[in-house]
């Protein structure tokens, strides 16, 4: 691995750091402040994280600095990102009534799996 990918790796590591925070932080404000339902909650701030973490990997991470692509990829991420909403909602299902997991551990969780295979495509189809 050379010098780049690596810093490229450590750059998406932290975006997905803060993209978990920021996951969790809203996660925590609608499920256990306001007493949203865990699933609506989730996905509330599934895609409230979403803006985030598109800037984070467009700019930073993948340094795609080019606007006139931005339609494209953003069409790309928001279509990887439903396919992940979908996972997220289907995989907190799982742990959380299934396996009786907490719903903060096992968003975290979630977030990590998704990220693992979001890498990936993120640097090979979205901003490659």
């Amino acid at each position: 691995m050379n010098q780049m990918n690596f810093a490229r790796i450590i750059r998406y590591l932290i975006t997905g750091a803060v993209t978990v925070v920021t996951l969790i932080g809203v996660l925590y404000l609608l499920r256990d402040v306001l007493q949203i339902w865990y699933l609506l909650a989730s996905t509330i701030a599934f895609l409230i994280t979403l803006c985030v973490s598109f800037t984070l990997q467009k700019f930073w991470v993948f340094e795609s600095q080019g606007l006139l692509e931005i339609k494209q990829q953003m069409g790309k991420y928001i279509l990887l990102s439903l396919c992940n909403l979908a996972a997220n909602t289907a995989l907190m299902y799982v742990l959380v009534d299934r396996l009786q997991l907490n719903h903060l551990f096992a968003q975290a969780v979630v977030a990590g799996i998704l990220a693992c295979w979001g890498f990936f495509l993120y640097a090979k189809v979205i901003f490659k």
